[in-house]
């Protein structure tokens, strides 16, 4: 962490790497790598840059079935599944009033796989939010988000013969309201909750017929709830979200529930 010379600001700079090895599959070891970088830049008074990027690169162990002669199925360790996951984002956060402001966002995403049968892909995104504060314990708002991904073309084999899949194109549409609430000095309530589309153009098959597109309506929600106490912090989150790594060629929805403790040790 250091401060900015031309500018009022700073920036954060960290690299993580990894060992992994297993006691039961000792052939199996795995490096894994990450860093993770942010900067703020006070433009002026009522305007500020950000910037933030990170890196992985990991190998996640599966299980693999394979099938015996009989047609029973033994499970496999493999170190198959490497991950390459590079993100970044550049926003600018305008206060157009001593309580109200208004934040632009562009986000860049790559996700790529060694050795696995998941599909790569890359999406490009912008949102808008902006919020205000209706008391000192009280900050609602709304964002809209779209982001466009595409996915990676892929080459099977199919007897003898190569076959390609054209990579599938989908847009997403994201409108939110957004709620932050303190509940006590130590406790603060977030809310992001809207409707949600998104637009699919399948890959096809060369020389086939492309399938029509199709769009699906739902919703993308995040809800958490944060408790500060002297030497810790309690969260509890809920998500729902889009997850362009579950190894289709098209984007999928995500829930996630999480509860994490953070202490601090002296």
């Amino acid at each position: 962490m250091g401060k900015l010379g031309f500018a009022t600001g700073e920036y954060r700079i960290s690299y993580t790497p990894s060992f992994r090895a297993y006691f039961v599959n000792v052939d199996i070891e795995q490096f894994n790598n990450v860093a993770d970088a942010s900067a703020s830049i006070d433009l002026s008074r009522q305007g500020k840059l950000t910037a933030n990027a990170s890196y992985r690169n990991f190998s996640s162990l599966q299980a693999l079935a394979e099938a015996n002669p009989d047609g029973s199925f033994d499970i496999l360790a493999s170190n198959r599944g490497g991950v390459i996951r590079a993100t970044g984002d550049i926003g600018y956060t305008h206060s157009t009033s001593p309580t109200s402001q208004l934040s632009f966002q562009g986000q860049f995403q790559d996700y790529a796989y060694r050795q696995s049968n998941n599909v790569g892909n890359k999406a490009i995104g912008l949102t808008a939010s902006y919020t205000t504060m209706r008391s000192s314990r009280l900050s609602i708002g709304g964002s809209l988000a779209v982001r466009y991904r595409l996915f990676d073309d892929q080459e099977f084999i199919v007897g003898v013969l190569p076959l390609k899949v054209q990579g599938s194109r989908v847009t997403l549409a994201n409108l939110n309201l957004l709620v932050s609430y303190a509940l006590s000095p130590n406790m603060n309530f977030n809310l992001q909750v809207g409707p949600s589309l998104i637009h699919t153009a399948p890959g096809g098959v060369s020389g086939r017929p492309t399938p029509a597109s199709d769009d699906d309506f739902t919703y993308f929600a995040s809800a958490s709830l944060t408790r500060q106490f002297k030497d810790s912090t309690m969260r509890l989150s809920y998500e729902r979200s889009e997850d362009p790594s579950g190894g289709l060629n098209r984007t999928s929805i995500s829930d996630t529930i999480l509860l994490s403790l953070t202490c601090l040790l002296y």
